[in-house]
């Protein structure tokens, strides 16, 4: 049975979404971001998905590396075993060392000057849409572009929009381009400009154009807050944090959307 970002047998509780599995660099226990030790921590602190960084290398696989360039190196020219040595994981490794249950939040990652970016976008879009029907998985990019290419296979999307962005044009330009989710950053959400619409606004856009709203950078003091706003995916680097206030909150099933 094919597994959906939008099932509506979900959990009541809104998604813990590592970021780059423990948190970007390093966590507290010394887990690097996007590592394969990492992200297998990110779900025995309490994760239920994952948030990733795929780029590819000079063999054209996909590995896992938030920045175009390892010190000084384009990711894009190193050989898989200069990316083995290197500490990069692959995509393939997070897939198969994390439970069938762990959604994967696929950011597709490349540079304004990095020449793979229609190549990776193709890659993290066919690597998705081959393993649609064993684990949650959705494709997310701040670039635009990528939601044409999931609707090839009618893949959710996720569409990212920076710090700044005010939610309504993240809401409803997800909308325009057919994304499922409007990934907000935060600030966006606790932080209302006085002059811009408020939270009945945002629930309406949210009801009327079906678009799930996730955050990334989530703190946990802010998630009773982000949780009365319609947020239903946390994107975190203090995943005990979050799952911890998530915790204090009075929901049960159906209370509260899942996305």
């Amino acid at each position: 049975m094919k597994k959906s970002v939008l099932a509506a047998d979900l959990p009541a509780h809104p998604f813990v979404i590592g970021h780059r599995g423990c948190g970007r660099r390093t966590s507290a226990d010394g887990f690097y971001e996007n590592t394969l030790a990492g992200f297998v921590n990110a779900v025995a602190q309490g994760a239920t998905w994952v948030e990733l960084d795929a780029r590819l290398n000079a063999d054209r696989v996909l590995v896992l590396h938030h920045n175009m360039h390892y010190g000084q190196t384009p990711v894009a020219s190193m050989s898989s075993e200069a990316c083995r040595h290197a500490g990069l994981s692959t995509l393939d490794e997070v897939h198969d060392a994390l439970p069938a249950w762990v959604g994967i939040n696929l950011e597709v990652k490349f540079g304004p000057a990095d020449a793979t970016g229609s190549d990776t976008i193709d890659a993290c879009v066919a690597w998705a849409a081959a393993r649609s029907n064993e684990r949650p998985i959705l494709v997310a990019s701040f670039d635009p572009s990528v939601s044409a290419a999931a609707a090839v296979y009618r893949l959710p999307v996720g569409w990212i929009t920076w710090a700044g962005w005010a939610f309504y044009e993240s809401v409803t330009s997800a909308a325009r381009l057919g994304c499922a989710v409007a990934v907000c950053h935060a600030s966006t959400l606790v932080d209302m400009h006085p002059d811009h619409p408020g939270p009945e606004v945002l629930r309406r856009l949210l009801a009327d154009t079906g678009v799930r709203l996730w955050t990334w950078d989530a703190l946990a003091k802010d998630v009773p807050l982000l949780v009365s706003r319609g947020v239903t995916g946390l994107i975190t680097d203090d995943i005990t944090g979050v799952v911890a206030a998530l915790a204090e909150l009075p929901l049960g099933p159906g209370a509260q959307a899942a996305a």
